[in-house]
């Protein structure tokens, strides 16, 4: 498939700077040295003997600088930014401009991009990883990259999977049980083990005990849950009240989200998090610099705030410092940072940085799903077409060009 490839360039996290503004710390952005501990795990017996229940499928996901969709053809595919194989075709592209077919074969029901990595789910549950794996994070037990997927988690069965963080990335899913497991970069504690130190190349057990129906890691140091009775809790990096808890302690485990909310869903960004009620009503915590809480302020917020607007959202997706929901009409709306045009809102001129409340995505497009990256959005129409919006200066719109998009822009894959 067609791609283009800057020659003799290396592709790094060449906005790790802007995505951590304002945090004080200098990305690793490359390492030569790593002292490891390899962690032994064991398995509950029970998790592998049968195949789980794979639980609301993600066909399309969205890391930093790239996305991934599983077609109709239940072929998976990913365009944009090739940290050491995110895209999973074994090509050494840098950048990639139109989607290119993940290799080895395998079929996916579910998909989950971080900025270095991405993974998948089959069927019967068995996640495969591929990409950047300094960190441990695609979960092979070693810190080995790979440019195309491999089997990740030795032998557990998942019926969810998550990805995320900034360079200090790491993955998550769910059992059968609800049991959640973590492995990759510790950073912040939001593996939610107790652990903010030791990297873990292997799944290690989530803290607590509790059953989650589902847990997304998606922030850039800490990561949020929903258990089986609809309560919330985080974990990880609390330094903008991303955890929701009232204050700006980290914590190393789960801990509940303050305001006793009963939640249908919960999605953690870069130093943010949203949920979602029965009802649909959205509530957001933590850094609100760029409006991204929604709540028609700058300010920022360690519980949660409802969303400005009073509309019933069927689904909540956090990038960076942007947020997008979707309406049972298929009205997709977007808050939050504007400056690569992620929010899909406005024209090309004149120019609009910010929005602290909800506005509708141009184009007339009825969605049926969304995802949010560092600095681009995506969505699935509901006839099965993809689109994508914002920054492409990796290709992550997959359009074929570089150029950014102020509205959204049809991806080129196969009908």
């Amino acid at each position: 498939m067609h791609h283009t490839a800057t020659a003799g360039r290396t592709l790094g996290p060449e906005s790790c700077s802007k995505r951590l503004r304002g945090v004080g710390i200098r990305p690793l952005c490359r390492w030569t040295t790593l002292a490891l501990a390899l962690i032994a795990t064991t398995r509950c017996s029970s998790e592998r003997a049968t195949a789980p229940r794979i639980s609301r499928p993600v066909t399309l996901t969205v890391g930093a600088d790239h996305s991934c969709r599983i077609t109709s053809a239940t072929a998976s595919y990913c365009w944009g930014a090739n940290w050491a194989g995110a895209i999973g075709s074994g090509d050494n592209a840098s950048e990639v401009y139109t989607p290119e077919l993940v290799a080895g074969g395998e079929s996916f029901v579910t998909l989950a991009a971080a900025p270095d990595h991405t993974c998948g789910l089959t069927s019967d549950g068995v996640p495969y990883c591929w990409g950047w794996n300094i960190m441990g994070a695609l979960g092979t037990g070693d810190t080995v990259s790979h440019a195309t997927p491999v089997v990740a988690g030795a032998g557990l069965r998942l019926t969810s999977l998550t990805a995320g963080g900034s360079w200090w990335s790491r993955t998550c899913g769910v059992t059968n049980s609800g049991t959640a497991y973590c492995w990759g970069s510790p950073a912040g504690g939001q593996l939610g083990d107790g652990d903010s130190v030791t990297i873990h190349p292997s799944p290690t057990p989530v803290a607590g005990g509790l059953a989650f129906a589902k847990v997304d890691a998606g922030g850039y140091f800490h990561a949020c849950g929903v258990t089986i009775s609809g309560s919330g809790y985080c974990w990880g990096d609390n330094s903008r009240g991303q955890l929701g808890v009232g204050d700006s302690a980290n914590r190393y485990v789960p801990v509940p989200v303050a305001g006793r909310l009963t939640l249908e869903s919960i999605a953690a960004g870069g130093f943010h998090s949203c949920g979602l009620t029965p009802a649909g009503t959205a509530y957001c915590w933590g850094d609100n610099g760029l409006g991204e809480l929604g709540d028609g302020t700058t300010t920022g917020s360690p519980t949660p705030v409802p969303v400005s607007g009073g509309m019933a959202f069927t689904s909540i997706v956090v990038g960076a410092y942007h947020t997008c929901a979707l309406t049972a009409a298929g009205v997709a709306y977007c808050w939050g940072d504007n400056s690569s045009s992620q929010l899909g809102a406005y024209p090309a001129s004149p120019y609009v940085a910010k929005s602290t409340v909800p506005v509708p995505v141009l184009g007339g497009i009825a969605f049926a799903s969304l995802a949010a990256g560092d600095e681009h959005s995506c969505g699935v129409a509901q006839g099965g077409a993809t689109y994508c919006w914002g920054q492409n200066n990796a290709g992550q719109l997959g359009d074929g060009t570089a150029t950014t998009a102020y509205q959204p822009v049809r991806v080129l894959l196969p009908s």
